[in-house]
């Protein structure tokens, strides 16, 4: 009778080993030496470690201040099948990191490595990543930062499907600061990397963008995403000429009103989000003074608010009237609005959709007398009419 063979667990247990041995630690910036480790114990073992080593390979980050030679980037690019498995190629801000036009040939370099595989990345930028000297980064050095990256990107040929760029882990974080006595302190907000304008980096990489593509329409970056990790995100597609904005707060919509309003946008996606009614107004009166206006409107799951605070928490919540009197003035510019689940401080919106010019006219006129709940519930037994049928 044979003892117990790894030969004899089935791969899916073999990944599940894996993923809980990696996974022990946390996910790191390399491969960890027990996954390296494990990779050379056996070619079985080697097999069941790959896919889990490769999606190191994922996204892989540049640290100019860690890795100034650019060599562990090159002898990655060395391996066929680890460079064909990168998507992502994150560039992290820090101060005390090489000029980028010393090292323009090994960037050169690595570009045109990427080039030669002949499919799109995404290109991301955290410019939040050097907590140490968050006092003493500026919004110029970023954007010249940004822009010098791109150039080379764009002279080595490397094809970009989308550039993110992260904002701050937290807007907003409190600091405890001592007052004389040991015993005392007291709480004040702060803005971590106070001196960065997340805002002023999307209008400056959107001028470059807009000017690529009236350059090469086929080749520029199609999305531009503003990237706020673990909670939501603000992309634009320049291609369909739709906003999605996604899990944001009030102050972050406010934060992009610049960017926004550069935007040739015809199409406005909102979803998870809290809103204040008078930043969608500026949104609509921003696209119709650039001569783009917003054709179709779609707003789900989203809480309504009188303002624009750095804490919704506290804030207080505004009725429907406020949202149908931003969008009124625009009618005639609309093509479709969509509005599902949408919460306010007098009931819920369940969901109305209306299409046309006359259509949206009369939708409107109801909600503007509080005919909200009979115009909802009529849609909702139309949808379950048409899903039986």
């Amino acid at each position: 009778m044979t003892g117990p063979s790894l030969d004899n667990l089935p791969p899916e247990i073999l990944d599940i080993i894996v993923d809980m041995i990696e996974d022990e630690d946390g996910w790191d910036e390399y491969p960890t030496d027990e996954l390296l480790n494990m990779r050379e114990t056996c070619r079985l073992l080697e097999r069941a470690c790959h896919k889990r080593f490769l999606l190191y390979f994922h996204e892989w980050v540049i640290d100019l201040e860690k890795d100034p030679e650019l060599s562990i980037t090159k002898a990655v690019l060395t391996s066929h099948v680890h460079a064909a498995a990168i998507n992502k190629i994150t560039f992290v801000y820090k101060i005390n990191r090489p000029g980028l036009w010393k090292i323009a040939p090994l960037l050169h370099e690595v570009f045109s490595t990427l080039a030669s595989f002949n499919r799109k990345l995404v290109l991301v930028f955290d410019p939040f990543a050097d907590f140490e000297a968050e006092d003493d980064i500026h919004t110029g050095e970023v954007v010249l930062f940004i822009n010098q990256i791109l150039v080379f990107a764009a002279t080595s040929k490397l094809a970009i499907g989308s550039i993110h760029v992260r904002a701050r882990r937290q807007d907003w974080d409190k600091r405890y600061v001592r007052l004389r006595h040991h015993r005392l302190s007291m709480e004040e907000p702060h803005r971590t990397f106070a001196k960065v304008d997340h805002g002023t980096i999307l209008v400056q990489i959107n001028g470059l963008l807009m000017t690529e593509r009236h350059r090469s329409d086929t080749k520029s970056p199609r999305l531009l995403v503003a990237k706020y990790p673990g909670k939501g995100e603000v992309s634009f597609n320049y291609r369909k000429g739709c906003l999605k904005i996604r899990n944001l707060q009030t102050f972050q919509w406010h934060e992009f009103r610049y960017w926004i309003k550069a935007l040739e946008c015809s199409e406005l996606q909102i979803k998870g989000c809290n809103l204040n009614p008078k930043d969608l107004f500026r949104v609509l009166a921003y696209s119709k003074s650039n001569d783009h206006p917003i054709r179709r409107i779609s707003i789900t799951d989203t809480l309504l608010f009188k303002e624009t605070s750095r804490d919704d928490g506290a804030g207080l919540k505004t009725s429907m009237r406020d949202l149908i009197a931003a969008i009124t003035p625009y009618k005639c510019q609309l093509e479709r609005v969509h509005l599902a689940n949408i919460r306010g401080d007098k009931g819920c919106l369940i969901m109305l959709e209306a299409e046309g010019e006359q259509e949206l006219q009369v939708l409107l006129r109801r909600l503007a007398h509080g005919v909200v709940h009979v115009e909802a519930t009529h849609r909702a037994r139309m949808a379950t009419r048409a899903t039986q049928t």
